[in-house]
Protein backbone atom coordinates (compact mmCIF):
# COMPACT_ATOMS: atom_id res chain seq x y z
CA UNK A 1 0.00 0.00 0.00
CA UNK A 2 2.80 2.41 0.84
CA UNK A 3 4.40 2.01 -2.62
CA UNK A 4 1.03 2.43 -4.32
CA UNK A 5 0.29 5.59 -2.36
CA UNK A 6 3.74 7.03 -3.08
CA UNK A 7 3.12 6.59 -6.79
CA UNK A 8 -0.33 8.16 -6.76
CA UNK A 9 -0.06 10.83 -4.07
CA UNK A 10 2.63 13.16 -5.39
CA UNK A 11 2.27 15.67 -2.56
CA UNK A 12 4.73 16.50 0.18
CA UNK A 13 3.56 16.31 3.80
CA UNK A 14 1.39 19.34 4.55
CA UNK A 15 1.02 20.36 0.90
CA UNK A 16 -2.49 18.89 0.56
CA UNK A 17 -4.92 18.80 3.47
CA UNK A 18 -8.41 17.82 2.37
CA UNK A 19 -10.76 17.16 -0.50
CA UNK A 20 -14.36 18.38 -0.82
CA UNK A 21 -16.55 16.34 -3.16
CA UNK A 22 -20.00 17.43 -4.31
CA UNK A 23 -22.20 18.16 -7.31
CA UNK A 24 -20.78 20.82 -9.63
CA UNK A 25 -23.99 22.84 -9.27
CA UNK A 26 -23.30 23.20 -5.53
CA UNK A 27 -19.71 24.41 -6.00
CA UNK A 28 -20.41 28.14 -6.17
CA UNK A 29 -18.52 31.11 -4.85
CA UNK A 30 -14.80 31.72 -4.63
CA UNK A 31 -14.36 29.42 -1.62
CA UNK A 32 -15.88 26.41 -3.39
CA UNK A 33 -14.51 26.90 -6.90
CA UNK A 34 -13.50 23.34 -7.85
CA UNK A 35 -10.00 22.28 -8.81
CA UNK A 36 -11.17 19.02 -10.41
CA UNK A 37 -14.39 18.00 -12.17
CA UNK A 38 -15.18 14.27 -12.26
CA UNK A 39 -17.36 13.00 -15.11
CA UNK A 40 -18.80 9.48 -15.04
CA UNK A 41 -19.62 8.44 -18.59
CA UNK A 42 -19.61 5.66 -21.14
CA UNK A 43 -16.42 5.13 -23.20
CA UNK A 44 -18.05 6.54 -26.34
CA UNK A 45 -19.00 9.74 -24.48
CA UNK A 46 -15.56 9.98 -22.90
CA UNK A 47 -13.95 9.57 -26.30
CA UNK A 48 -15.84 12.61 -27.57
CA UNK A 49 -15.06 14.74 -24.52
CA UNK A 50 -11.35 13.89 -24.64
CA UNK A 51 -11.16 14.42 -28.40
CA UNK A 52 -12.90 17.78 -28.03
CA UNK A 53 -10.37 18.79 -25.38
CA UNK A 54 -7.39 18.10 -27.64
CA UNK A 55 -9.02 19.28 -30.87
CA UNK A 56 -7.23 22.65 -31.03
CA UNK A 57 -3.95 21.92 -29.29
CA UNK A 58 -3.39 18.24 -30.13
CA UNK A 59 -2.81 17.39 -26.46
CA UNK A 60 -3.24 13.72 -25.60
CA UNK A 61 -4.91 12.58 -22.40
CA UNK A 62 -3.21 9.75 -20.55
CA UNK A 63 -5.16 7.29 -18.41
CA UNK A 64 -4.29 6.04 -14.94
CA UNK A 65 -4.89 2.60 -13.42
CA UNK A 66 -3.60 0.33 -10.72
CA UNK A 67 -4.25 2.17 -7.48
CA UNK A 68 -7.02 3.86 -5.57
CA UNK A 69 -9.29 6.04 -7.71
CA UNK A 70 -9.66 8.66 -4.97
CA UNK A 71 -5.90 9.07 -4.66
CA UNK A 72 -4.87 8.63 -8.27
CA UNK A 73 -7.27 10.76 -10.20
CA UNK A 74 -7.71 13.95 -8.23
CA UNK A 75 -4.09 14.15 -7.08
CA UNK A 76 -2.80 13.68 -10.63
CA UNK A 77 -5.06 16.43 -11.99
CA UNK A 78 -4.27 18.87 -9.17
CA UNK A 79 -0.51 18.27 -9.37
CA UNK A 80 -0.11 18.24 -13.18
CA UNK A 81 -2.96 20.49 -14.29
CA UNK A 82 -3.83 17.89 -16.94
CA UNK A 83 -7.00 15.84 -17.46
CA UNK A 84 -6.94 12.07 -17.11
CA UNK A 85 -9.27 9.07 -17.16
CA UNK A 86 -9.51 5.76 -15.33
CA UNK A 87 -11.53 2.58 -15.22
CA UNK A 88 -11.52 2.98 -11.44
CA UNK A 89 -10.92 0.42 -8.73
CA UNK A 90 -13.13 -2.05 -6.90
CA UNK A 91 -13.89 0.11 -3.85
CA UNK A 92 -14.22 3.37 -5.73
CA UNK A 93 -16.46 1.86 -8.39
CA UNK A 94 -18.80 0.47 -5.73
CA UNK A 95 -18.84 3.76 -3.81
CA UNK A 96 -19.54 5.79 -6.95
CA UNK A 97 -22.17 3.28 -8.15
CA UNK A 98 -20.25 2.67 -11.37
CA UNK A 99 -21.79 0.45 -14.00
CA UNK A 100 -19.40 -2.21 -15.38
CA UNK A 101 -18.95 -0.19 -18.59
CA UNK A 102 -18.45 3.25 -16.99
CA UNK A 103 -15.37 5.40 -17.32
CA UNK A 104 -14.26 8.25 -15.04
CA UNK A 105 -12.86 11.41 -16.61
CA UNK A 106 -11.16 13.99 -14.41
CA UNK A 107 -10.59 17.51 -15.69
CA UNK A 108 -9.04 20.59 -14.17
CA UNK A 109 -12.04 22.90 -13.78
CA UNK A 110 -10.28 25.68 -15.71
CA UNK A 111 -9.68 23.38 -18.73
CA UNK A 112 -13.11 21.79 -18.98
CA UNK A 113 -14.43 24.79 -20.90
CA UNK A 114 -12.11 23.90 -23.80
CA UNK A 115 -13.74 20.48 -24.18
CA UNK A 116 -17.27 21.86 -23.83
CA UNK A 117 -16.61 24.60 -26.40
CA UNK A 118 -15.23 22.09 -28.94
CA UNK A 119 -17.89 19.38 -28.55
CA UNK A 120 -20.13 20.76 -31.33
CA UNK A 121 -17.11 20.84 -33.63
CA UNK A 122 -16.31 17.14 -33.28
CA UNK A 123 -19.76 15.60 -32.67
CA UNK A 124 -20.85 15.13 -36.22
CA UNK A 125 -21.40 12.15 -38.46
CA UNK A 126 -18.13 10.83 -39.81
CA UNK A 127 -17.70 10.09 -43.50
CA UNK A 128 -15.07 7.45 -42.67
CA UNK A 129 -15.84 3.85 -43.58
CA UNK A 130 -16.63 1.86 -40.46
CA UNK A 131 -14.44 -1.22 -40.20
CA UNK A 132 -15.39 -4.34 -38.30
CA UNK A 133 -12.64 -5.15 -35.82
CA UNK A 134 -14.05 -8.38 -34.40
CA UNK A 135 -16.33 -10.80 -36.18
CA UNK A 136 -18.87 -12.65 -34.11
CA UNK A 137 -19.67 -16.19 -35.16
Amino acid sequence: LRCSMAGTMPFEDGEFATQIVGPLSKMVGEALLPDVVLIICKPFQGQHIMRAYGFDNGEHIHGIAGGSTCEMVSSYVVKTGKPTFTLGDTGGNAGLSFEPDDLLLAFPYVKLETAVRNLPRICRTSSMHRHTIVREK
